[in-house]
């Protein structure tokens, strides 16, 4: 399965091999089968020699070498763009062959230019995976060069049955025959063979990555050779409705002229009914001819001498009053046509520098059986087509011109006379849909040229070839991105497959971490709920606020009963604090300060005043940089503020009872709930000659603890100071020289600021 890509591949060499040696032996049938194909180029012959082989080589013999006949072929066909494209003459239809020899044509050799980029584009790719084998990108460029190969040899194919090969841009760029077509889907499907077996190498269970674009040129390709299709089908209907409006026009044509024709020759009976003398309603007879077919120039009476003798109207035709006949040879031959009949014939063209291209009928008027000259009506063919172009309507749906063979013209390329042109539109017509026909109208060879203005198409055109392209192509994208990501689903589908208990771990993690935040979420409401805290955030545009439930509830209201505005707080704040807090605002709002820190009083909904600390900033700004936006906390602080009072007032008490105690001269001591020593006055210093650095932080009754001391004052003192109870007791106290002392002790429990006795 690995070397089924050699078998196309040996094809491609022996279809190549095959007709270069058609060419050397003069084989027309192996490089022309037919006619009217293009032939088999010798230059894509060798090229597909070369890239047939250059995989069979590469096989029997791996290495660099391999490349050579892949690098010649892409080489070859580079130097045939450059010879097509630019027309530089390097020779190269003659370096492998002559085809004059065998075929008769001017391009039997020469290779079109998509052909040379097609081939070069094989070469190259060919050449460059048979050098990096390494190349992970070695499937998608043999892919590549394959569906493209393969893709413009199928249109090259069938080119002919749907109308491509009568398109300018293939018969100019792309025509090749039926025998390089075959080569070049056999090219494409053995790079496409090559590819897949690339792609094993790396055991692709969801198929060759590649796919998808093998899919989305196939699905082009199509839909473009079945756009193609219709478009030709539509010009070919547009042609088809052309043509028959040309021949309608020649038919009209004729129709009128016979009319005229036998109009002139009624004329001309009643002249030889009356004797060959002119009729008094003579006039009157031409100008109801002219009345009623307004394409006359004049009517006039020739005598057998050939000359003018009457006409009308006489205005406008003074210099053919006295017109010799016989010196003009258009007239003359048609003059005796008619003579030579007895009834008519008809001279035209006839061209004259002053007047416009004309046509003359003239009708033999004979007198007692003799000949005795004509009636000849000379009608202006602008002026009879014009009659015919607003009859049939032609104008307006097509430009309309009409050319009549001019014998006499010493020029060759004057011969085609123009005789008619329509008004040309503001928008060109386009010369695809161009129509001409010749006729035989009268003895005289017309040709009419239709071609349909721009403006009258449109209205008229089925827009099925657009919606097909772009359908097409659409669907040809979607099958290949459905191809393409079924294949990265598939792909993916194992990775995830071999992830999946680790994902499962990571999400069993996620949900221990999202527990944990909804714990930490319940906590911290919990803690502003406990704390009174609340979060509020404020748009200054428009005044819109955002407060947290706990904040209203701190206040007593309802938050969901209260407008969600920077009003509904800024109401509640006490009148003589609302003055502070503004300056405090409009400092931070003006950029000179980090934080707006106020302090004010906001009403209770029992109606007492709540101290509250306002902690904000703000977080966003417009693109000035503006404020716009302020997010902040505001904590009830009323406990701490009617602690502070306290506070203030305990200090005052304890700076009255430090002083009255540092200035008496009883001894005092002052210690904290446990007993333990916290302040002694001077007076104790001096009685117990210890220092509060000496005692500071010992338990008093260790100072009252002696051989002597009465063990049951003692017991007292230390159950009075663990009940922190007041107590009077008399003492003994020794100082440190030895000396004793009969102590009257007072103990009295003394609360202070932070709650110590």
């Amino acid at each position: 399965m690995r070397n089924l890509h050699l078998l196309p591949f040996a094809a491609v060499a022996v279809l190549g091999g095959v007709g270069l040696l058609g060419w050397w032996t003069d084989q027309v049938g192996w490089v022309q089968p037919r006619p009217y194909d293009a032939p088999f180029q010798p230059n894509a012959t060798v090229c597909f020699l070369l890239l047939g082989l250059a995989p069979v080589v590469l096989r029997l013999r791996p290495g660099r070498l391999a490349a050579a006949p892949a690098l010649v072929a892409a080489g070859l066909a580079a130097l045939g763009v450059l010879e097509t494209a630019l027309h530089i003459p390097i020779g190269l239809t003659t370096l492998f062959a002559n085809p004059a020899t065998l075929i008769e044509s001017a391009q039997a050799a020469r290779l079109p230019l998509l052909l040379n980029l097609v081939l070069a584009a094989s070469g190259a790719a060919l050449a460059w995976v048979t050098v990096d084998t390494g190349a992970a990108r070695r499937p998608l460029i043999l892919a590549l060069a394959g569906s493209l190969a393969g893709a413009y040899g199928f249109s090259a194919l069938v080119a002919g049955r749907i109308g491509l090969a009568r398109v300018e841009f293939w018969q100019d760029y792309a025509h090749i025959g039926p025998l390089v077509s075959v080569g070049l889907q056999a090219l494409g499907l053995a790079f496409v063979l090559l590819a897949a077996s690339e792609s094993l190498r790396y055991d692709l269970r969801e198929g060759p990555r590649w796919l998808w674009l093998t899919v989305v040129v196939a699905g082009t390709t199509s839909t473009l050779l079945f756009w193609v299709s219709l478009r030709e089908r539509e010009i070919a209907y547009l042609n088809s409705t052309t043509q028959l409006s040309i021949n309608n026009v020649a038919a009209v044509f004729s129709g009128e002229t016979e009319a005229q024709i036998n109009n002139l020759r009624r004329m001309a009976e009643r002249w030889t009914d009356s004797g060959g003398t002119p009729l008094a309603s003579w006039e009157k007879d031409a100008r109801a001819h002219a009345a009623d077919f307004p394409a006359y120039r004049s009517i006039s009476w020739v005598d057998a001498h050939l000359r003018t003798r009457w006409i009308w109207p006489r205005t406008g035709n003074e210099d053919a009053a006295a017109l010799d006949h016989s010196r003009h040879p258009v007239r003359l031959a048609a003059m005796a046509q008619a003579r030579e009949s007895l009834t008519y014939a008809i001279a035209a063209p006839l061209v004259s520098p002053l007047q416009r291209p004309t046509l003359a009928v003239y009708a033999t008027v004979l007198n007692n059986g003799t000949f005795d000259g004509y009636i000849v009506g000379e009608l202006g063919f602008q002026r009879l087509f014009e009659i015919i172009d607003n009859r049939l309507n032609i104008s307006p749906r097509y430009t309309f011109r009409v050319r009549v063979f001019h014998a006499e013209a010493s020029d060759p390329a004057e011969r085609e006379l123009p005789v008619f042109a329509s008004a040309d539109g503001e928008d060109a017509p386009d010369s695809r849909l161009r129509q001409s026909a010749t006729f035989n109208l009268m003895g005289e060879r017309i040709t009419i040229e239709l071609a349909p203005r721009p403006g009258s198409v449109a209205p008229n055109r089925q827009l099925l070839p657009e919606v097909v392209l772009a359908s097409g192509l659409f669907l040809s994208l979607l099958v290949g991105l459905v191809v393409n990501l079924a294949q990265a689903a598939r792909l993916r589908q194992s990775a995830a497959e071999s992830t999946s208990a680790q994902l499962r771990a990571e999400n069993e993690e996620r949900r221990r971490v999202e527990e944990r935040l909804k714990v930490a979420d319940e906590r911290l409401n919990l803690a502003l709920d406990a704390t009174q805290i609340g979060v509020l955030e404020w748009s200054l545009a428009d005044g819109r606020a955002i407060y947290s439930a706990g904040f209203w509830n701190s206040l007593g209201y309802d938050g969901a009963a209260l407008p969600q505005t920077y009003d509904a707080l800024y109401q509640l704040i006490h009148p003589e604090d609302v003055a502070a807090y503004q300056a405090a605002l409009n400092t931070h709002l003006a950029g000179r300060s980090e934080l707006v820190e106020s302090e004010f009083r906001i009403r209770h909904a029992s109606g007492a005043w709540h101290w509250f600390a306002l902690r904000a900033k703000c977080v966003g700004t417009d693109r000035i940089g503006r404020p716009r936006r302020m997010s902040g906390t505001c904590q009830n602080i009323t406990a701490r503020k009617q602690a502070e009072e306290a506070l203030r007032e305990s200090q005052a008490a304890t700076r009255k009872l430090s002083l009255v105690a540092s200035r008496t001269d009883n001894a005092v001591v002052i210690t904290r709930a446990d007993g333990r020593v916290e302040w002694v006055n001077e007076s104790f210093t001096r009685l117990a000659e210890l220092s509060l650095d000496e005692i500071g932080g010992r338990p008093f009754v260790e100072l009252l603890a002696s051989p002597d001391a009465d063990p049951s004052a003692v017991e007292r003192v230390a159950t009075a100071f663990a009940r922190q109870e007041a107590i009077a007791i008399d003492v003994v106290h020794h100082a440190r020289s030895g000396r004793r002392f009969h102590v009257h002790l007072q103990i009295q429990p003394v609360k202070n600021h932070e709650g110590a006795l």
